[in-house]
């Protein structure tokens, strides 16, 4: 890893998890989910397939084929599904049925998760943290 990409790296994973504690008190401890996204658990695998399950009845309500591996967490941002690939694709899906909606293509593997910062993402492809304008997918 570059040295510039480590020093990017650590602030990067700060906000996210301030940011992931700054917007839980906003839920009761009754409300496990944001009532802006239907309750589910989103998860890619090894087998280049992301899942969208229902964490009350485990039951799988899409799943959609990608072009490589998901080693990183999906995250929702910005009323979509944000899920990166071993073979450097950023795809942004429609959370409540999977359909893929864009897709960007990074020079190096997305094996870490997608951070949203500041209205944009922060995508670790390869040895780099890139700063992307989520704006830049409809270009």
């Amino acid at each position: 890893m570059k040295l510039h990409s480590q020093h990017l790296l650590l602030p990067a994973c700060a906000l996210f998890i301030l940011a992931t504690c700054l917007s839980c008190n906003k839920y009761s401890p009754d409300e496990p989910f944001p009532p802006v996204y239907t309750p589910s658990i989103f998860t890619g695998s090894n087998n280049k397939i992301v899942y969208s399950i229902d964490p009350n009845t485990g039951e799988t309500k899409w799943k959609t084929p990608v072009d490589g591996e998901v080693h990183a967490t999906p995250v929702l941002f910005n009323n979509s599904l944000w899920v990166g690939t071993t073979l450097g694709t950023l795809y942004q899906m429609d959370y409540k049925t999977g359909s893929i909606l864009n897709t960007k293509k990074f020079a190096g593997p997305i094996e870490g998760t997608p951070l949203p910062f500041n209205g944009n993402l922060l995508v670790p492809a390869g040895q780099n943290l890139l700063y992307m304008n989520i704006g830049d997918l409809n270009d």
